[in-house]
C-alpha cells in the first residue's frame, strides 16, 4: 500500500525539486554576471507554469513592461540590474548578485501572493496553465 501511495505522489516532486535544482544553479554557477542575469532568466522562467511569462522576443524592458501589466508587480529594477551587468564593460559591484537574487525572492513572493491559488497549485506541480494577460 505505501509503495502504490509513494508511486502516486512522487511525480508531484519532480517539478518543484527540478526549479529547487535550477535556481541554485543560478545563485550559485558563473560569476557575478553571470549569476545577476541568471536571476531574471528564473524570474521568468517561474512565471511560465503561471501563464504570465513575457514574450521571448520582446526586449528587457518590454520583458519588464510585460510583467507589471499582468501581475502588478514591478521587476523593471531587477531588468535593470541585469541590463547594467550583461553589457557594462566592467563586472558587477561585489555584492550584485546576491541583490538580483533578493529582488528576485521579493518579486516572485509578490506575484505568487497576487496569483489565484488554483494557478499556484497548478503551478507548483509543474502544470502549465494557459497564458494569460493577467493574473484573474
Amino acid at each position: 500500500r505505501r509503495w502504490a501511495l509513494l508511486l502516486l505522489v512522487a511525480p508531484l516532486a519532480v517539478a518543484p525539486t527540478r526549479r529547487a535544482l535550477r535556481r541554485a544553479r543560478g545563485r550559485r554557477a558563473g560569476d557575478d554576471r553571470a549569476r545577476v542575469v541568471a536571476a531574471t532568466r528564473e524570474l521568468e522562467a517561474s512565471l511560465a507554469p503561471l501563464g504570465l511569462a513575457p514574450p521571448a522576443s520582446a526586449s528587457a524592458t518590454e520583458r519588464a513592461a510585460a510583467i507589471r501589466a499582468r501581475t502588478g508587480v514591478d521587476p523593471s529594477g531587477l531588468y535593470r540590474r541585469a541590463s547594467a551587468a550583461r553589457f557594462a564593460p566592467e563586472p558587477p559591484p561585489r555584492g550584485e548578485a546576491a541583490a538580483a537574487w533578493r529582488d528576485l525572492a521579493r518579486l516572485r513572493r509578490d506575484i505568487l501572493r497576487g496569483a489565484p491559488l488554483r494557478r499556484r497549485l497548478a503551478a507548483a506541480v509543474g502544470l502549465r496553465v494557459p497564458a494569460r494577460d493577467t493574473l484573474g
